[in-house]
């Protein structure tokens, strides 16, 4: 399926986290699958693009009323300062 705006996309596509990053760039995606990195546990190497379209809050609310494991996260590469991050 192809992401459209404001609307839940659902996919099965497995990526490695850079891959994540340029098919999907600035946007929010949720994971499910998620592969950690075994020797830093908050570093992810890979997983299902599962969810796409949907906002923070909307992973969020999703993520808290779902029985799988849905990880939000935002593709904005590790060079890429964000705003809220000098407050």
């Amino acid at each position: 399926m192809k992401k459209q705006e404001g609307v839940l996309t659902m996919t099965d596509t497995r990526l490695t986290i850079e891959n994540i990053e340029k098919q999907y760039p600035e946007q929010w995606v949720g994971l499910t699958k998620v592969e950690w990195d075994p020797e830093n546990d908050a570093s992810i190497l890979a997983a299902d693009v599962t969810y796409t379209g949907l906002s923070q809050s909307e992973l969020l609310s999703l993520q808290l009323s779902s029985d799988d494991e849905i990880v939000p996260y935002f593709t904005t590469p590790d060079t890429v300062l964000q705003l809220g991050a000098l407050m």
